[in-house]
């Protein structure tokens, strides 16, 4: 019986198709299959408690020997978690789980008061009674979305149709009650606790903000009698940004809701760096030199440089000379003291305020400028630590490439240690193709997509083969990428080159790995070299890689083999497939300086080899010259 229902169950979340149902299936498969467990057991972890623990604690050291991350295995785990409480709800469909979210709760009291009824009436009577938009009540069941403030009349509304307790529905959400800048929005992010809190915004400071936010959400303009002073031709010209910010069915409006956390951030940046009183804030501090001018610096200093983009992006289209809506309704009508003595500048003619505007909008654009400038940096330190390429292997003083081709040796033979210490053939298959992949990378560095694409052929098939092969005859692998899968075909320098693959260890490695293949519990679905070893969203185990799969694997085990073996080093992220390529054809080139031989080794014509390595040829060259005295 309890088999029949785990059928059903199985069945059901196949026909369902939403993401819910596809993450459960995924978790069901990686249960079933890659971990082996059998399905009464599954069962029984889904009905008991104590089980349910026992299997999570399985699942997290599963996942940790085959390098998952901290936040995929949370991710995993949580997912068990909801297995189990859907296959509650499938065996005793009419009795409610004490964990269900806010949607599950609603369609189970809204089945009951409305039977015979399918998923998609339910929502609509629901919609028609309370007035939540269908893909709110789908959001909330599906995706275990949480209720906002707006929707409590409305959830309230609902409980007294369905005769339910006061609280029933309302209670088990966790309800946004954060304080808003407008009656409009609430704030999405929270403030930083170390600023001090403003307890309540000034009457006319939060009249003004409503009116920003009429204006960008709703078209509604202010009379032109509010402009800070005669506004002449001005008058005539139109604004721009009107009606920008739009909001969706629910009643969110990102973009609002962010600008608006920004204007608060600023404000209390404001209070606190200068000696202006809460009373004293005036939305014309937006377009104050002087105040943006530090506000900037002090973000550039704390290294908040996203929440900083964040504030001036918006800002730069509302302070834009003529036809910004700042500029327009809020010059600076009077002067604040600031800190250190120092008075903001007051304008009170329109012709110094229009040049003052200009050099405003500008400087705005020069902030961005830098702040996306800083951004590109941080990202190009964090992804130096081998994201992209493998300058970790140099991080000595006295390392040169010899050094470090004898680490990479080191990495593989780290690996093949580790898959010796699996006996489970399915496990050592993928530390063994990483390995596989960084021995044959080292000899021929071919791109991704040759490697993805490689087919594992015997020698008589080898010949008519029109995709990159790899093949043994007489005791000696060959590898062969016709000429139609290399990227610059079209040169006529380039041609399908048959690498030789000698190296005893390299064969003793690729002899090993065709072994481990004919020893698995599950059958290749490909002559692919490298194959998936479990099941994925799109792919099932044995099916050949994608290129952005097999890259991170690689990256994954890399990373984990060198921080074994370093340390000290601290190395965040693996070996890019594609930075290995061009550090063989640097290790060729400065060993050899020939480049017909570097093109050779990467499948490449010379002009390509010339035009990407000959500037850092020419450079090493000049300082050997310098060194010669010549």
């Amino acid at each position: 019986m309890a088999l029949k229902e785990y059928q059903s169950f199985k069945s059901k979340l196949s026909s369902r198709g939403d993401r819910r149902a596809l993450n459960l299936l995924s978790t069901l498969n990686l249960l079933r299959h890659d971990m082996l467990i059998d399905e009464q057991t599954i069962i029984k972890a889904c009905l008991c408690a104590k089980t349910l623990a026992s299997l999570k604690a399985r699942l997290s050291e599963h996942l940790q020997a085959h390098a998952f991350t901290k936040n995929s295995i949370t991710t995993y785990r949580s997912r068990l978690t909801q297995l189990a409480t859907t296959y509650k709800q499938h065996i005793n469909p009419h009795v409610l789980d004490e964990q269900a979210n806010t949607g599950q709760r609603l369609m189970h009291y809204a089945a009951k008061y409305w039977p015979k009824k399918n998923k998609g009436q339910l929502h609509t009577l629901i919609n028609e009674y309370s007035g939540i938009p269908i893909g709110t009540i789908k959001r909330w069941t599906s995706h275990d979305a949480q209720p906002r403030a707006q929707h409590v009349v409305a959830l309230a509304k609902l409980e007294t149709l369905f005769g339910l307790d006061m609280g029933t529905l309302t209670q088990c959400a966790r309800i946004n009650k954060q304080r808003s800048l407008s009656k409009h929005i609430k704030p999405k992010v929270p403030l930083p606790k170390q600023q001090p809190e403003i307890d309540t915004l000034p009457a006319h400071l939060q009249l003004q903000i409503n009116a920003l936010l009429d204006f960008k959400n709703k078209l509604v303009a202010p009379p032109l009698s509010q402009a800070s002073f005669a506004m002449r031709k001005r008058e005539a010209l139109p604004l721009q940004g009107a009606g920008r910010w739009t909001t969706t069915p629910d009643g969110i409006n990102s973009s609002a809701e962010n600008f608006c956390a920004q204007v608060l951030r600023f404000f209390r940046w404001v209070v606190t760096s200068h000696d202006i009183e809460v009373q004293q804030l005036d939305l014309s501090m937006l377009t104050c030199v002087e105040l943006l001018e530090g506000y900037t610096h002090a973000c550039f200093r704390s290294e908040v440089y996203n929440t900083l983009l964040a504030f001036l992006t918006p800002l730069y289209g509302l302070c834009e000379a003529n036809s910004g809506y700042l500029t327009r309704y809020h010059a600076p009508k009077c002067t604040w003291i600031l800190y250190d003595g120092h008075s903001t500048e007051q304008f009170d003619g329109l012709d110094d305020w229009l040049s003052q505007s200009i050099y405003l909008h500008r400087q705005i654009g020069t902030w961005i400028r830098d702040t996306k400038h800083k951004i590109n940096e941080r990202r190009h330190d964090k992804q130096s630590s081998g994201s992209r390429n493998i300058h970790w292997l140099l991080d000595r003083a006295d390392a040169d490439l010899s050094q470090s081709m004898a680490e990479l040796q080191l990495m593989i033979e780290a690996m093949v240690e580790f898959a010796d210490k699996i006996t489970e053939p399915a496990r050592q298959l993928l530390p063994l193709q990483v390995a596989v992949w960084l021995s044959l990378s080292i000899k021929t560095p071919l791109r991704i997509s040759n490697w993805c694409a490689m087919q594992w052929l015997d020698a008589p098939f080898a010949a008519q083969a029109k995709t990159p092969v790899l093949y043994k005859d007489a005791g000696t692998y060959y590898l062969k990428v016709p000429r139609n899968w290399l990227k610059n075909r079209r040169s006529l320098e380039v041609t399908m080159i048959e690498a030789k693959i000698e190296d005893p260890f390299t064969i003793k490695l690729l002899n090993r790995l065709a072994a481990i293949r004919t020893q698995l519990a599950w059958p290749t679905m490909s002559d692919a070299v490298f194959i998936q070893t479990r099941d994925s969203k799109t792919r099932d185990r044995g099916a050949p890689y994608t290129r952005k799969a097999l890259a991170k694997v690689i990256q994954q085990w890399t990373a984990k083999t060198a921080k074994a073996l370093w340390p000290e080093r601290f190395i965040e992220n693996g070996i890019n497939p594609h930075a290995l390529r061009h550090f063989m054809a640097t290790f060729v080139l400065d060993k050899t300086g020939d480049y017909g031989m570097a093109a050779t080794k990467l499948m490449d014509s010379v002009a390509v080899v010339i035009k990407v390595y000959g500037k850092n040829d020419h450079e090493t060259n000049t300082i050997k010259l310098k060194q010669l005295g010549l």
